[in-house]
């Protein structure tokens, strides 16, 4: 018989652990003989390397702080910078327009009008008449319709309305648009005789 079968096999007797129970993780040495740092060593590590980078952060922005303070203070104490001076251009004085001169046609006109109708000067018909034909001659209109005046009024002058006509129509030739002479030329037409438009005509 063996002893298996000899021993008795004991039913109340709770189930023999077979298996060795587990046992906690145990920081293994390593061979230099010194210890693996745990979880808790490695979140402290990382605390301390945190808050270094965090120190290093505030002196760096302390510095540019203060930099950018230097930098204030300096261009505060500088001395202003002086405006350049604004060229002032000098005012050209405009130049005097000469007078226009008078020619000689139109100052003996000027004067002969001056003495037909007495303005300023005592009147004088025979200065008058002359200084006004040597105008007529230089082809003056202002002598032509003076002139042309004189004889169709009878003022210093006989009273001639061909003459005073042929005046007229010479200074409507010099001076298209002059209503006026236009207007005299149509005037002294119907006063005339038919005989004297005639003579107007041959004028």
């Amino acid at each position: 018989m063996t002893e298996n079968e000899a021993a008795p096999q004991n039913p109340e007797a709770g189930p023999q652990n077979s298996e060795v129970a587990p046992q906690k993780d145990q920081p293994q040495a390593s061979d230099t003989g010194t210890t693996k740092p745990g979880p808790q060593a490695s979140d402290s590590a990382g605390s301390k390397e945190k808050a270094a980078a965090a120190k290093n952060s505030a002196d760096t922005d302390a510095d540019a702080d203060k930099e950018s303070s230097a930098e204030d203070d300096s261009s505060d104490n500088a001395p202003p910078e002086k405006a350049a001076p604004v060229p002032v251009k000098k005012s050209v004085a405009a130049k005097p327009q000469p007078a226009p001169v008078e020619s000689t046609d139109d100052r003996l006109a000027a004067e002969g009008e001056r003495y037909l109708y007495g303005t300023g000067v005592p009147q004088n018909c025979d200065r008058a008449r002359r200084d006004l034909t040597t105008a007529a001659r230089a082809s003056n209109p202002k002598a032509f319709t003076l002139l042309g005046a004189m004889y169709a009024t009878g003022h210093c002058a006989s009273r001639d309305l061909p003459t005073a006509y042929k005046w007229f129509a010479r200074a409507l030739h010099q001076d298209p648009a002059n209503a006026r002479v236009q207007r005299d030329l149509e005037v002294l037409w119907k006063q005339m005789t038919p005989d004297e438009r005639q003579i107007a005509q041959r004028q």
